[in-house]
């Protein structure tokens, strides 16, 4: 039933729902209500707009549902319920779903008779963006959100923990924290690098999906499931290291690959000599305009065979295209000459990559970097070579 003097709007109910939000041991069961919230944002709805009552009846039973947790009491304690003659092991688990992602933690004791004890420690959950992006992605920003927790915990615990386990059960998250992170395209190596700064890497293990408590935080529970796996971690937990589950899941190199920047096969290159010759011009400009005519008149030619003009024959002064299109020919010639450096491995340190225009750049990890993508990505040029040396003449 529908309270008739209350208020119908999303203000009331987000006030409303703030009151239960500080609990990390509710964080599975509110991640519920920031799912929904979102869904509001998305279909229009205004702060102060009355809602649907059909929407007003899920908030109401999902307050009432969240008000139960009055029955639902965890122990403040994280001491073992025995004694533990050792320290404790920190185990942090990822996982994410298409509306939010998530990590939880526990904290593990050897006890007496071979037996452990796990408590909860704490949990975080993070709706998904609103633009869409995949679910390896999403499985990520759990592992980062996993990442900062265990941090967190380690910073603000009064234990010191023997181990540490960062658990995911995403195979393609696991291969990328487990390379190199100038590999990677900036949203993947930016986030990598956060999670191997904060983790090592040895300290990422992967299980099936059905054991990965965090999955509760990402899509969310009841109450009555919080008393479960949520409140004392998965059965695995309370067994000896060698029998926890393992995963033979093994991603392909194709979903690895797809977050990879475009890397030199130079075994797989095929060099032409190249064919400009700076040293018949006075300077880097007039080889570039001289490139561009000869490009103009090519273009004409082959439209006046093909007997079509799309959408016109190039006439008047050259455009800032022809000439950018033709710097980049010119640099691109002048990059030939290093091919028996690149063979060589020559510039390994400088990890160099072919960026979409087919220019070889050097590579590293400045992408946070307040610079443009030129000064970020310089352009990797043979310092013999005549065009280095206009380029050069033009920038002093």
């Amino acid at each position: 039933m529908i309270v008739a003097d209350r208020s119908r709007s999303q203000r009331s109910v987000t006030t409303e729902s703030m009151i239960y939000r500080s609990a990390a041991i509710r964080s599975s069961l509110l991640v519920r209500a920031k799912i929904d919230f979102q869904e509001l944002w998305q279909q229009g709805y205004g702060w102060d707009q009355d809602l649907p009552t059909a929407v007003l009846q899920k908030w109401f039973s999902l307050f009432k549902e969240i008000k139960e947790l009055n029955e639902v009491s965890f122990p403040r304690s994280l001491s073992p319920r025995q004694p533990s003659y050792s320290r404790p092991t920190l185990c942090v688990f990822a996982d994410a779903s298409q509306e939010a992602f998530g990590a939880c933690a526990y904290i593990r004791w050897s006890i007496e008779n071979k037996e452990f004890d796990v408590k909860f420690i704490a949990a975080k959950s993070r709706v998904a963006p609103l633009k869409q992006i995949t679910i390896p992605r999403l499985e990520l920003q759990a592992a980062v959100l996993a990442s900062r927790l265990q941090a967190t915990i380690k910073e603000e615990s009064r234990f010191e923990f023997e181990k540490t386990f960062m658990i995911t059960d995403s195979a393609i998250v696991l291969a990328w924290i487990r390379g190199k992170v100038r590999r990677f395209k900036p949203f993947v190596s930016s986030r990598v690098g956060q999670i191997q700064s904060q983790t090592d890497q040895a300290q990422w293990k992967h299980i099936p999906s059905r054991h990965n408590v965090a999955d509760d935080v990402s899509r969310g529970i009841t109450v009555t499931e919080l008393s479960g796996r949520w409140e004392s971690g998965p059965d695995f937990l309370r067994l000896p290291e060698e029998q926890w589950p393992q995963s033979e899941l093994e991603p392909t190199q194709e979903e690895v690959d797809k977050e990879c920047r475009k890397t030199m096969n130079v075994g797989a290159v095929v060099f032409t000599p190249s064919i400009i010759d700076g040293n018949r011009y006075s300077s880097g400009k007039k080889l570039v305009r001289v490139i561009s005519w000869v490009f103009r008149l090519k273009k004409n030619l082959m439209a006046k065979i093909k007997q079509t003009y799309e959408p016109q024959p190039s006439q008047g002064p050259l455009n800032a295209q022809e000439l950018e299109e033709s710097r980049r020919y010119v640099i691109r010639q002048a990059q030939r000459s290093l091919q028996n450096r690149l063979l060589k491995n020559e510039f390994k340190m400088l990890s160099p990559f072919v960026d979409d225009e087919g220019i070889i750049r050097v590579g590293g990890r400045v992408d946070k970097a307040i610079v443009s993508y030129e000064s970020q990505r310089p352009v990797l040029l043979p310092h013999d070579h005549s065009v280095s040396r206009l380029i050069m003449q033009d920038a002093h």
